[in-house]
């Protein structure tokens, strides 16, 4: 619960959580991230009341929309290039001092009307798991939460910066985790996205986070703003029943289902050549039993004793 107040003559916030245990300890989890952050991309925290059974967060009132709201209508030029170097840098802030945020979406950055970002919802820094949909693939595997981890987050926060649509929304978990984790879907980027800021954003999304950039490194992605007047870009893409990603994944699962059955086909050609290679074989033994019995007849009646023992293990 939130609400808004004055302190000291200025505006502020005040959050205070239930009362559950659940509730307390991303209270407690929030205070002790926020007060070692100070920097102009992050919600400043002004106090903490701290007296049971009362406790809040006293934070600066900003005044401001969620990013991911922004994105539903049409946005202003620049809008891309403002969010996005914000948030680099505020991400970048984080790592340097060893925080990971684990819910870094598009609801957790908020824009004003002055076009200033600050991130915010620090509830699950340092303790739970990010957003469904905006998972690394190591995640999804239910490996621990890293800082490569997040510089995935970050790419797709970038493609949904582009696109106005959030990551697999109309995708079921069990159809995203497939889709990222056995076929390495990522979202759809326009084919006019320009072709520098598109190599960062699948470098982002390797599969190996070793392979990701440094999240350091993409505080450089404001020298990518060389489309000119920087609008680019500023529009939503029209939506539709089913958008080119989906229909992309559509092609995707069906040759990834025609490939299974190829490998299910060479599987089972495989599977007769050996068939029909042990039944040489017994063959091959059967004619060999044959061959040594008439080896022995042969020896008695010429020589009236069993001749050498012939063996037929070379064909076994």
């Amino acid at each position: 619960m939130a609400y808004e107040a004055k302190w000291q003559g200025a505006e502020v916030l005040v959050k205070m959580p239930n009362t559950s245990l659940t509730e307390l300890e991303s209270w407690r989890s929030e205070v002790r991230t926020l007060s070692v952050l100070h920097h102009p991309n992050v919600v400043s925290l002004l106090g903490v009341v701290f007296a049971p059974p009362t406790y809040c967060l006293v934070l600066e009132a900003f005044e401001a929309t969620p990013v991911r709201t922004a994105l539903d209508t049409a946005t202003p030029p620049g809008f891309f290039w403002t969010v996005a170097k914000a948030a680099a840098k505020v991400v970048a802030y984080l790592h340097h001092k060893d925080i990971l945020h684990r819910d870094l979406t598009t609801t957790s950055l908020l824009i004003n009307e002055e076009g200033v970002v600050k991130l915010t919802d620090f509830g699950l820094a340092v303790k739970l798991l990010p957003g469904a949909k905006y998972m690394a693939p190591e995640i999804v595997r239910r490996q621990n939460c890293t800082k490569e981890a997040e510089v995935y987050t970050f790419g797709l926060i970038l493609s949904e910066l582009i696109t106005h649509n959030v990551p697999f929304a109309k995708h079921e978990m069990s159809d995203f985790a497939s889709a990222v984790v056995l076929y390495g879907r990522r979202p759809y980027l326009p084919v006019d996205t320009p072709k520098r800021l598109a190599e960062l954003i699948h470098k982002c999304w390797n599969h190996i986070p070793g392979r990701r950039p440094k999240i350091e490194a993409l505080k450089k992605v404001a020298a990518l703003q060389v489309m000119g007047d920087g609008m680019y870009p500023a529009r939503s893409y029209p939506k539709s029943d089913k958008s080119k990603f989906e229909f992309q994944m559509e092609k995707d699962y069906q040759v990834r289902e025609y490939m299974i059955a190829v490998e299910e086909i060479k599987v089972m050609q495989q599977q007769l050549r050996e068939c029909f290679l042990r039944e040489q074989v017994n063959h091959l033994e059967n004619c060999a039993e044959l061959r040594d019995k008439l080896w022995e007849k042969m020896h008695m009646r010429n020589y009236g004793a069993p001749g050498p023992e012939r063996s037929s293990a070379k064909y076994k």
